[in-house]
């Protein structure tokens, strides 16, 4: 059974949902008991051709910061081929009603549910870089960002570009858990302000 998402086996086969797709093939993949809750949402649902009209509506001019977020849906599971760990885009407008969290919710759209697949505000700060283990190279989406902390922020940025999980100790003994949380992927954020102005109450030079 599969701990992760996205790409396996060398870069294989890509697991979604209860799917594992090949070269040969798309067969059953049964989920963990790790990726099971967010296997449920990674199913097809809904028209193709209707999904295509609605994404196509960001091709209209001036909405290509919109594109640009929603694209990130297909560039994620592409950024480990560049040597990289992993990245974070925010989108940012002071106002409501900008069209934020529905750029989120068209990335999201791409693998399952617009929604559900959001990393939720209460959320443990651990809570979500586990999270980020399980999506492994699909892209994560966080909306409302703005309420962070600028500590929490600052470890979550660090942990999604390097694209490792935290150690943990084993609580019966003094030894590390194994470590085997890992990704590659795109993080795609909404809020109404900057992130660098916030890390900037942190330390001059973030």
């Amino acid at each position: 059974m599969r701990t992760q998402f996205g790409w396996a086996d060398s870069d294989s086969k890509f697991i979604i949902g209860d799917r594992e797709i090949s070269k040969d093939g798309i067969f059953h993949s049964p989920p963990s008991s790790t990726t099971k809750g967010i296997a449920a949402l990674l199913n097809p649902k809904g028209s193709l051709e209707k999904w295509k009209e609605v994404f196509n509506l960001y091709g209209r001019k001036g909405l290509e910061p919109h594109a640009f977020g929603a694209l990130t849906a297909f560039g994620a599971p592409l950024l480990g081929f560049l040597g990289q760990s992993g990245a974070l885009i925010n989108l940012i407008n002071p106002g409501s009603g900008q069209g934020k969290s529905t750029v989120l919710h068209m990335c999201n759209s791409v693998y399952g549910h617009p929604k559900d697949l959001c990393f939720k505000q209460d959320d443990t700060l651990n809570g979500k870089i586990q999270k980020l283990g399980i999506f492994n190279t699909l892209p994560a989406t966080f909306d409302e960002m703005t309420s962070i902390r600028p500590a929490d922020l600052s470890t979550l940025m660090y942990s999604i570009s390097t694209g490792v999980g935290k150690d943990r100790m084993k609580q019966s003994s003094n030894e590390l858990r194994e470590n085997n949380t890992r990704w590659n992927l795109l993080a795609l954020c909404s809020s109404n302000a900057s992130f660098y102005d916030k890390l900037a109450t942190l330390k001059d030079s973030p």
